[in-house]
Formats: C-alpha cells, structure tokens, sequence
C-alpha cells in the first residue's frame, strides 16, 4: 500500500510538472531495489536518456536555486523537487496532509526523502524504510490493508458481535476460533534449564536477560510510529515516549506490592541479579485489562493495578515508594548480592525498575518506619477509604443469571426457610430492557421498587449493574442525552464518538476523565431519573478497564482521544477509578434533600 500511495502522488506530479526528475523508471528501480540504484545502473541510464533526446539535468537545473533539488548531484537517486511538489493539485496535497497530519503534508513527504538520500549516502537504511517510519504512511498502510486482513481472518464470514474474549461471532452461529501464538523451543528451554541445574557453563549465564532486553529495543525501534497487538494497530502520533526510573531499597530482599497479579504476594525477581537468576521472565505489567481466563504464576496485567511497592526489612525498618503514573507501566525487580553471598553474611538489596509509556515522572517516598507508619502516610497521599455500610459486610448473593422477580423471589424465601443469613442480592445486565442500563425489562422485572421493598422489609438490599459504555440505541434516554452533550469519547482524529463493542453491541463510552461526564453520570442516580430505583438499590460498577470486545487485548485502542484531546494512553489507569468515583457521588447525591 506504501509503494502506491507514493506511486499516485509521483503520478499526479509527472502529469503538472514538466522538469521533475521523478521518472517511472527510477520508481520502478526504487521498487526492487529499496530507493538506491548502483551507480553502472545509473550511468548506464544517464547515457539511455542522453540518446533519446533527453534534457540535460544541467540546463534543467540552470537559474534554479541550488537547493531546487534534495540532495543536489545526486542523478543516481531518486530525488523530490521541493517546488514541483507545492504545484501539485489540491486534491494530491490534501491527500498528502492526511497522511502526515501536518501542516504541510507536501513538504513533509519531501523533507522525509531528503533526510533519506542524506542517510543512503552515508550507507543508512533505504528510503522505504525511513518513509514507514513517517506516521502518515504507517496510517495509511493501516487503513488500506486492514478490510483485507480482516476478510482474510474472518474467512469472508459476517461478524454479528464479539464475546468477552475478544473473539467474532458470526451469524452461520459459529465463533472465531482463538490462534495461537509461537512460542519458544520448550526441548530447548529443557536442556538449558537442565544445563544449570547441573552446573554446566553453556555460555548463556545471564545473557538471557540481556538477550530479552535487547529484543525490547529492537521493538522499540520498529514501533516508534506504529505498534501491532495481534490484528490491531497503535498508531503513535506524537512518536515514541517512556519515563522511568530505578529504585533501590538497600539491606531489604522482601518486596511486597504492584497489584493487581496472579502471583506471590512477595514479588519476585523479573531480571538477573548478581547470582545471574530470576523467578519470572516477564516484569510486571501493570495496565488495567478485562482478562479471560487468566494465567496463574504470571505478572500479566488484570483488572486493577495500584503502582505502589513496600519494602520489609529487619535492617531498615519497612519503607515504600508510590509511583503516580497512570499511564502503562512495566516493572523490574532485581536483587543484588554482595561477592561473598547470602550464606558468606553478605547483604541482599532490592532494585525496582518503573517504566511507563508517557506521562511524567511523579514519585513518592514513603519512610515508615514501620507497617502502621506507611500506611498512614499512604492513606494521606491518597485518601482514606471511606466506612462501608454495614450491610456490605455480610454475604452477597449473586449468580448470572436471574429470570425474573419470580426466580429472586424463589431465591430469597429460600435463604429464609432454610435460615441461611445473607445481606444482598445482586441483578447482573439481563435485567434491564435491551442492556440499557438505568433502566428494567418490562416483560421480566415489571415492579422493580416493590421487589426492593420487599427485600428491604426484611433487611437485605439489592444491588444492579451499569458499565461505562452505551449502547448506541437513538430511542435510548441516556444514549440521546450524551450524544447531544457531547460526552463520550472520540476517535483518534477527534471527530466522532468511538464506537466500539460491549455486551449491547455496538457501543460509546463516556468519558469519565471529565468532570462535566462524571458529573452528569452521578445524577443519573437520582430517585426520579433511575425509574424503579429505591433507597435499597446499590450499584455494580462493571467493565471499566475499560473493556472493549472488537479492541487491542479487548480494551481501547491507545491513541482514542478524551474530550479535552489526551490520548487514552495518558489515563487508561485512572478510567476505571474515575468511573467508581462518579457512581459514588452519585449514590450520595441522590438522598440530599431525603
């Protein structure tokens, strides 16, 4: 797709520009042999055309500005003419700023090929591979190729939705079926785990950490513009950006933090230290995901995820460090040993190393000295958790899914007959008409505030789902309503509200970074707007990671915009929090005045 969007605007520009020195000939020898020619071939071609009657480039260039033409002398390269590219038609230098999201589109494209031919003679890489780095043509390859991919992975078959997976359902009733991925030699893996457990020197004592840290860069180097997650695409408009920073809690092997993980609740090595070993192979992620089936013994990112580490040490007391990024992050962990070793009374020290994908670097310390102490001071820089109701405390019942008030009803008296104390029950999505949250099914659950009166009578409360997208229903209240106030989130050129796919199909989701958002969001708790809804309902927050079926490992695509233009990428951490915080609010904003 590159070669024609470059081979249409080089089109355009042979038919309005008479002296352009970008001749099919010298495209098609771009084509196979990556924008630079072999000098016999370049002579060989020169003499061609100055027997068929061609202009000498010498009189083409004369009472030209000598930087007319990028790089000058360079009759063996393919070249772009600053000025012939401004006279290109509109439509072509439209087409041109698209790609480039620039000013200037035009100029971008023929500074890119400049910096190019600079590089080729210095023996750089070739000029298609300095163009894919161009975020306008990595969109573009993109855009054009992705109908094609994804008829060639969905075999032609029409897709009716997506399960929580992440994977299509298609309308002859059958589902995409999950591909698995390559993964290393494991009769390789044996030998050399057999290898050290023997004590044989293969040559391979940590290297594998460095061999894993090399590959990270090799990545970061082929994704600065654009990243793949599978069959989705990161497109980095603003180019590659990390902070980071390594932290280290001396005297202390005992680290404890970095939730949420299906792992030990002390954490674990991800790099070699000095004893050249480590638990885990992977450091730990932390990017809020609504993971299916997740694998236990691992440092995958979940659910939640709190950038806070706790080290515990007879020596110095227990100290933590918060890191207040709400960005992805990736952390190391590495303990040193002195030379003499753990059993020669040598001392172990612990290293963190955070990395975050954007944002600032924003750390706080925490002395201690002691468990109590820390808490204390992390409870101050956070917020103190306020006292839950007392019917929380007791046993939830809860089960997907709930036919009807008859089925809550047969449940209910149940726990009474057998004398079994519970405190709730709570509704999971069928409850509603349609997957509309604030809303109830007429047919199944057609007096909903006596069935919560009901429960109340005899001390128990009810609790219903809502989930922060919407679905896209014009004759839905709430749906109508953000439409015209503008409250959901956008794609990634700002221009219409995203669309993506949840439990009621397609689907926006609010932006919950907003105070106006979250602001309207808690009124729609009041007593008068939640029709059916009494002092004994309570709510489920669900599905706020936020979860996305059709997007990246079932989330948001990272280069979304919030309604003030900040890429998801800056605030996927903090959605999930701001969402339970403006459900809260409205909890407390629907009894003032009652």
């Amino acid at each position: 797709p590159i070669i024609e969007i470059v081979d249409k605007a080089v089109h355009e520009l042979e038919e309005t520009v008479d002296d352009t020195v970008l001749a099919q000939r010298n495209l098609r020898e771009w084509r196979s042999k990556g924008g630079r020619k072999k000098k016999k071939e370049a002579e060989d071609e020169a003499d061609g055309e100055e027997e068929d009657g061609a202009v000498d480039s010498a009189e083409e260039e004369e009472g030209e500005d000598e930087d007319s033409y990028y790089p000058p002398d360079t009759e063996d390269e393919i070249v772009m003419n600053e000025q012939a590219l401004e006279m290109l038609p509109v439509h072509v230098v439209d087409a041109l700023k698209k790609k480039f999201d620039t000013d200037d589109g035009a100029r971008a494209l023929s500074l890119a090929l400049k910096e190019e031919n600079e590089r080729d003679r210095d023996g750089g890489t070739g000029t298609l591979a300095t163009l894919m780095e161009a975020p306008c043509l990595r969109e573009a390859v993109y855009d054009e190729g992705k109908e094609e991919e994804e008829e060639d992975r969905h075999g032609g078959k029409e897709i009716v939705g997506y399960w929580e997976d992440g994977l299509a359902i298609y309308a002859d009733g059958t589902r995409e079926e999950r591909r698995e991925l390559e993964t290393p030699d494991e009769d390789a893996v044996d030998t050399e785990e057999e290898d050290e457990e023997a004590g044989v020197d293969n040559g391979n004592e940590g290297r594998q950490d460095e061999g894993r840290r090399l590959d990270e860069d090799d990545l970061d180097t082929e994704g600065m513009w654009e990243e793949k997650f599978g069959d989705h695409a990161d497109s980095k408009p603003h180019g590659p950006m990390s902070v980071g920073m390594e932290l280290t809690f001396p005297s202390s092997n005992h680290l404890f933090g970095l939730p949420e993980h299906a792992s030990s609740t002390q954490l674990k090595t991800t790099t070699a230290g000095s004893d050249g070993h480590h638990h885990y192979k992977e450091p730990y992620r932390l990017y809020n995901l609504d993971v299916f089936e997740y694998e236990l013994d691992e440092t995958m990112a979940l659910y939640g995820h709190i950038p806070l580490v706790v080290s515990q040490s007879m020596t110095t007391g227990t100290a933590g460090a918060f890191w207040f990024n709400p960005t992805e992050t990736f952390v190391d962990v590495e303990e040193e040993t002195p030379a003499h070793g753990r059993d020669g009374g040598g001392v172990v020290s612990s290293k963190t190393h955070f990395a975050s994908e954007s944002g600032i670097i924003d750390l706080f310390l925490l002395p201690g000295p002691d468990p109590s102490a820390l808490y204390a001071q992390y409870a101050r820089l956070t917020g103190r958790t306020a006292l839950p109701p007392m019917f929380s405390l007791g046993y939830h019942q809860c089960r997907w899914n709930y036919r009807d008030e008859a089925d809550v009803y047969q449940v209910h008296s149940k726990f009474e007959e057998l004398d079994y104390p519970y405190d709730v029950l709570w509704l999971d999505i069928e409850h509603t008409d349609g997957k509309r949250y604030f809303t109830w099914d007429p047919q199944t659950f057609p007096h909903p505030g006596e069935m919560q009166k009901k429960l109340g009578g005899d001390g128990r409360r009810m609790v219903t789902i809502v989930d922060p997208h919407i679905k896209r229903d014009n004759n839905y209240y709430i749906h109508k309503e953000a439409t015209a106030l503008g409250l959901y989130i956008k794609d990634k050129k700002g221009q219409k509200d995203f669309d993506g796919w949840c439990w009621p199909g397609s689907s926006s989701y609010l932006d919950f970074t907003t105070e106006r958002v979250r602001n309207w969001w808690a009124e729609q708790f009041q007593y008068g707007k939640y029709k059916g809804s009494t002092p004994e309902l309570f709510t489920w927050n669900d599905m706020n990671e936020p979860s996305v079926f059709n997007g990246p490992e079932v989330s948001m695509s990272k280069d979304l915009l919030n309604l003030d233009g900040c890429e998801h990428r800056e605030w996927h951490n903090l959605y999930g929090m701001l969402f339970h915080r403006s459900t809260a609010e409205g909890q407390v904003k629907r009894n003032e005045g009652h």
